[in-house]
């Protein structure tokens, strides 16, 4: 993802700063690390942090899910991305990718094949219904992996 956006800053648990050298590396990326536990104060600091970042040029990438889901499962999306992209008129950008097939989740062992990405057309948040938006988001997203299944190529 570094490679194919411009300057992103990423949405992240805020444990990963107390992992040694990897903390380092997470701060100087300017991340957004946020307790996952805090409820709406997390989303509030997602949004008052993105629209910071957002006026110093970064694109924000955010993992809706919150967490690895394995292969042909999901969970409800979480808000702060469609929230901050609807107050500031920002457009979404959803990437969709088939990683799950391959490196299972809670899983060290990883799978041979190719991991392909799929850039979805930007949405447009501005002045939209929260849930809207994800509902959207989700759809293209969920759609998309789907077709990506090898078993299904």
């Amino acid at each position: 993802m570094m490679v194919v956006f411009p300057r992103q800053v990423w949405v992240l648990k805020r444990e990963l700063l107390w992992i040694p050298m990897v903390g380092i590396g997470v701060r100087q990326m300017h991340a957004i690390a946020i307790d996952r536990k805090a409820g709406h104060s997390a989303v509030s600091q997602v949004v008052e942090q993105g629209k910071d970042r957002l006026e110093e040029g970064d694109w924000i990438m955010i993992f809706p899910e919150g967490t690895r889901m394995p292969a042909g499962e999901t969970r409800r999306y979480g808000v702060s991305g469609a929230l901050l992209a609807s107050q500031t008129g920002c457009l979404l950008v959803p990437v969709a990718h088939n990683a799950g097939f391959y490196w299972p989740r809670r899983g060290l062992m990883k799978k041979p094949g190719t991991v392909r990405v799929v850039i979805g057309p930007p949405i447009a948040a501005a002045g939209r219904e929260v849930r809207e938006i994800n509902e959207e988001v989700q759809a293209w997203i969920e759609a998309t992996v789907r077709s990506l299944d090898p078993a299904s190529v």
